[in-house]
């Protein structure tokens, strides 16, 4: 069960927002009237054991007054020797925010109202004492219309999202940053001829990034929190890069083996075809340094992916792959774009066809993801035969082939293991031992015995 926790710093706004209802009321009855700073004037105080002390914690606090513009973003900033916080007041005393825990003592909120707010320095704890200075400052920001790249520019948000209308007058490569350490930052594009990409963490951290090729034309870019609503700045950061060489682009299509080549992802899978005339030894990388590659390969019964099996969030899939067409689909784990690295590497392998099962000679062997092991059973003598496949780390699936003869079994032995029971004629005859899940692996035990 999880346990929600309350940070220290909405806690402390929250514990003085019932002591100023008071301390409001009694301000209006023969109380001076405090004194109103403006905002961007430098203000210094020190924290003693003589200011006002905050009975739940201990912890000791002064007030300041300033009056801010409905509309305006401001940001608030302690600095000094003193370890403390920040909490803000609007006119009627309703608590509006407080410093994060993580970010240091800064505060940034957009004003609702016109009027005479109150700003709270706190020490952090009950030993929390000394001087301080408190910087101000309104912040410029820009959170919807129009915006031509390349830009940068801070926004605010405050609800489901913030809407731009993207210009691009020159076709090329363009990297999208939302930056952001109060919120989970995510980015939705869309453009023409059904163009829509999308990330959430592709940046540092929880920032997001997108890579795309832009043509020239009006595009939607989207800035919001990654799970709904989300308060907080950001910083959008809209640059032209330089184009890489891609002589050996290639999106999509039939792909030598042991080639490199080189695609751009957006969001939508890309399909390989590769054609193997031989059993082979095949692995498969998908590298990128702008989102979390994923692959998938089918075909022939065989459905393997992979995430991370490279270096860092690379994927790679490495596999046994009997004579056959298959399709490599190039993907993101999760949302994400930009340029990716496919690669395919095959190796010969001792083609299995000729191993032999005897009577009563058991053999182990081990699967890889996709492989299907085959061998061949020479039965002398007619009767009952047992063929079971026995494993403790796959779900072990037996087939057996021979003239007018087809029969496969999955779970028909112990547990998982497999088991076929049958009448066999003398002549040659073609065993498969494979896992029923394609991309299990793991070692296994075949045999050939009479009842």
């Amino acid at each position: 069960m999880s346990t929600f926790t309350i940070p220290r710093t909405l806690l402390l706004g929250l514990m003085l927002t019932a002591g100023f209802g008071a301390s409001y009321a009694d301000d209006s009855v023969d109380a001076p009237a405090p004194q109103v700073a403006a905002l961007g004037e430098r203000l210094t105080g020190e924290i003693t054991s003589a200011d006002e002390l905050n009975g739940k914690d201990g912890s000791f606090y002064q007030r300041h007054h300033l009056m801010l513009e409905a509309g305006s973003v401001v940001e608030f900033e302690l600095g000094g020797a003193l370890r403390g916080s920040l909490s803000l007041f609007a006119p009627d005393g309703e608590w509006l925010a407080a410093s994060g825990d993580d970010a240091g003592a800064k505060l940034r909120q957009r004003i609702a109202e016109d009027g005479n707010h109150v700003l709270v320095v706190s020490g952090e704890d009950a030993r929390s004492f000394g001087p301080y200075r408190l910087d101000s400052r309104q912040l410029e920001t820009r959170s919807e219309g129009d915006i031509t790249a390349p830009i940068e520019l801070t926004g605010w948000l405050d609800g489901d999202s913030n809407r731009y209308r993207l210009q691009i007058e020159e076709a090329g490569l363009y990297v999208i940053e939302m930056r952001s350490h109060e919120l989970d930052a995510y980015l939705e594009l869309t453009g023409p001829d059904g163009f829509a990409v999308s990330d959430d963490d592709s940046g540092q951290g929880l920032d997001a990034r997108l890579t795309a090729l832009l043509d020239t034309g009006d595009y939607t870019l989207v800035a919001r929190a990654a799970h709904g609503y989300g308060q907080g700045i950001y910083s959008l950061d809209i640059s032209a890069q330089a184009m890489p060489d891609d002589s050996d682009m290639q999106n999509g299509g039939p792909l030598d083996l042991d080639t490199q080549v080189s695609g751009w992802f957006y969001g939508q899978d890309i399909d390989y075809q590769i054609t193997l005339s031989e059993r082979l030894e095949v692995v498969i990388d998908m590298q990128s340094e702008d989102f979390d590659s994923y692959l998938t390969l089918t075909g022939d019964g065989v459905t393997i992916s992979d995430d991370d099996s490279g270096s860092d969030l690379d994927a790679r899939l490495q596999t046994l792959l009997d004579p056959g067409q298959y399709t490599i689909s190039a993907g993101s784990f999760g949302s994400g774009s930009g340029r990716f690295r496919l690669a395919t590497r095959t190796q010969a392998v001792t083609d299995d066809e000729g191993s032999e099962l005897s009577l009563d000679e058991p053999r182990t062997a081990r699967l890889v993801p996709g492989a299907r092991d085959h061998y061949t059973l020479q039965i002398e003598t007619p009767g009952m035969y047992v063929i079971d496949m026995r494993s403790s780390e796959v779900d072990a699936y037996l087939e057996i082939e021979g003239e007018e003869l087809y029969l496969s079994d999955d779970d028909s032995g112990d547990g998982v293991d497999a088991q076929l029971t049958v009448r066999l004629e003398a002549g040659h005859y073609r065993v498969t031992a494979r896992a029923f899940n394609s991309s299990d692996v793991g070692s296994y035990v075949i045999s050939v015995t009479q009842p």
